[in-house]
């Protein structure tokens, strides 16, 4: 091997460690929206949602004309998921907008989702029924898994998906409109990095839950932006942090070991 070879070699060694060290970041778009950041990737998760009420902030604008101009860190969106169809969490024209900017994200969610969707998009949506598993990559994992709506009395029809994203050794879980049941956690392993859930999730039931399933983070959503901030509840065992404002973020230190 030349000098100018090894040399080659060791600059791709430092560049691939250096791009493996980027932290993850997730920012908040609205309501339940959010984007899991990683190096120049990204993922959405319910974040593509107009005006529905004054009680539901819909997507951000200002992160909506960067996701469309593909911008960083919208430079590369490599999945659009979405736990269900309600238009606090989904519209079908933003959403199409996106997808067509994005050509090669993945998009994935239920059958009820993806019928209200056009057909140049509907072939890129990968549909579960009651559950899916889906590789987006070689370093990312999906998993979608159906759990009643809150309300099951009025909602019952309703398909509301669990979603588990598994990028190397971050993993983060959306309940969505997540009702307060046993089912809500079943399945899962301990000690997820972040679990983005509704507010009616402090209460005592739920929380009961959450700390039995153990993650490191919890981010409430689903607030109403006249609200105030939430004193995190004494039993709640994990960090609390609360997405009410456009801007909101956390960062999680890259010193993950791979937990898939």
């Amino acid at each position: 091997m030349t000098i100018k070879k090894i040399i080659i070699f060791i600059l791709l060694l430092i560049g691939n460690e250096t791009n493996a060290q980027s932290d993850y970041e997730i920012r908040y778009l609205g309501n339940m929206g959010i984007a899991i950041i990683h190096n120049d990737s990204a993922i959405i998760i319910d974040g593509l949602h107009d005006y529905y009420d004054k009680y539901y902030l819909p997507t951000d604008t200002t992160a909506l004309q960067a996701i469309l101009q593909k911008k960083m860190p919208y430079k590369n969106i490599v999945a659009i998921v979405i736990t269900h169809k309600h238009s606090d969490h989904f519209d079908s024209l933003l959403v199409t907008n996106v997808a067509n900017t994005h050509a090669s994200a993945i998009l994935l969610g239920g059958n009820q989702t993806k019928s209200l969707l056009g057909i140049n998009v509907k072939g890129r949506f990968i549909a579960a029924t009651d559950s899916l598993l889906h590789m987006i990559n070689p370093n990312i994992r999906m998993t979608l898994k159906k759990i009643p709506h809150i309300n099951p009395a009025r909602h019952a029809a309703i398909e509301n998906y669990r979603i588990e994203v598994v990028w190397n050794g971050f993993r983060l879980i959306h309940f969505g409109d997540a009702e307060i049941l046993p089912v809500t956690i079943q399945g899962l392993k301990q000690a997820p990095n972040v679990l983005v859930v509704p507010d009616w999730y402090l209460e005592n039931k739920a929380i009961l839950y959450l700390n039995q399933l153990n993650p490191k983070k919890i981010i409430l959503s689903h607030i109403d932006p006249a609200a105030k901030k939430i004193s995190k509840p004494e039993k709640l065992k994990p960090e609390l942090y609360q997405f009410l404002v456009y801007g909101d973020k956390i960062k999680i230190k890259n010193d993950l070991k791979r937990n898939d």
